[in-house]
């Protein structure tokens, strides 16, 4: 049976908080997956929900990135892009939102366990 990289998924979680772009509200739904020498990478990422469709495409771009950038070139990235909901707000750090609904309350870091879980992130 196969067993998780703990030190793999720990240094992807260290690099994704520690490099982490305004726009990128929220991350969840993270798996990888190892095969030989590739990685496959699949998550979604939450966004404001007013960037256009290039826009949104840039912040994937900028995520994969970061990630060939730290784990080298043998990356498959697949990133499913969601915007923000009104729940989101709480939990935004885009300080010249036009549209928050929410007083910002509180950053969410990142850890293992919640970037795994399939549930946007919410106070």
């Amino acid at each position: 049976m196969d067993e998780a990289d703990e030190e793999l998924l720990n240094k992807l979680v260290k690099t994704f908080n520690e490099n982490r772009h305004i726009n990128w509200i929220d991350l969840h739904n993270v798996r990888i997956i190892k095969y030989g020498g590739t990685l496959h990478l699949d998550c979604h990422l939450t966004v404001p929900w007013y960037l256009n469709v290039h826009q949104a495409h840039d912040e994937i771009d900028a995520l994969a990135s970061l990630v060939k950038k730290e784990f080298g070139e043998s990356v498959e990235l697949f990133v499913h892009n969601d915007g923000c909901l009104d729940f989101s707000c709480k939990i935004c750090t885009l300080q010249d939102c036009k549209v928050r609904k929410h007083a910002f309350e509180k950053k969410i870091e990142w850890t293992l366990q919640n970037i795994s879980s399939n549930n946007k992130h919410k106070l």
